[in-house]
């Protein structure tokens, strides 16, 4: 075989290769990538407080959704250190999505009688829809201290992944309606 054809054979190889995983190459490549993972969501925690200023798609190629709000648990320490992650949970397997942390200092004045420091109530993220695999999942949202064991809770938000759509569910007497974009108004839990 020719030096000519093994170069040729060398390209076309390389090039299936990267057409098969090209999906994933620029997930990665993008900070965009989830690894799908098995996560508990069974015990919910009632001590769990949220609210998504944002969420919103800002289009694009790789599909992305703005994120941002806030979580806390009523009964987090005043001076440790606060971690929140989203969690899109599907039957057996799920995404976590860890955001960066945003300073609220909004919410810890609201929560004033809980005495906590703003440095980590806020979280703030994007992510890719095509990321997802098709299915119907329901949102969650974490929290914990460090070194410390996390707290859980629903948000009642349900979404389905189908091809390159991502769409949330809503009820509306007793049937399910799809809406595409998500023009979505805030929403707290436990005020």
């Amino acid at each position: 075989m020719s030096k000519r054809i093994r170069i040729i054979m060398a390209v076309a190889l390389t090039g299936l290769i990267l057409l098969l995983f090209s999906t994933r190459i620029v997930l990665l490549a993008t900070g965009h990538y989830l690894e799908k993972k098995e996560i508990d969501t069974a015990i919910i925690s009632p001590d769990v407080l949220f609210n998504f200023d944002q969420f919103g798609s800002t289009g694009g190629l790789l599909k992305t959704y703005y994120i941002r709000g806030w979580a806390l648990n009523t009964g987090y320490e005043s001076d440790t250190e606060k971690n929140i992650s989203i969690i899109f949970k599907a039957d057996t397997f799920g995404y976590e999505i860890k955001p960066s942390k945003v300073v609220r200092r909004d919410v810890a004045v609201y929560y004033s009688e809980l005495n906590l420091k703003p440095e980590g109530l806020g979280f703030e993220d994007t992510f890719s829809a095509i990321a997802f695999k098709d299915g119907t999942y329901e949102m969650f949202v974490k929290v914990w201290e460090t070194g410390q064991e996390a707290s859980i809770t629903t948000t009642n938000r349900h979404f389905i992944k189908e091809g390159s759509s991502f769409k949330e569910i809503f009820e509306d007497d007793d049937k399910a309606l799809i809406d595409e974009y998500f023009d979505v108004k805030n929403f707290a839990v436990g005020d």
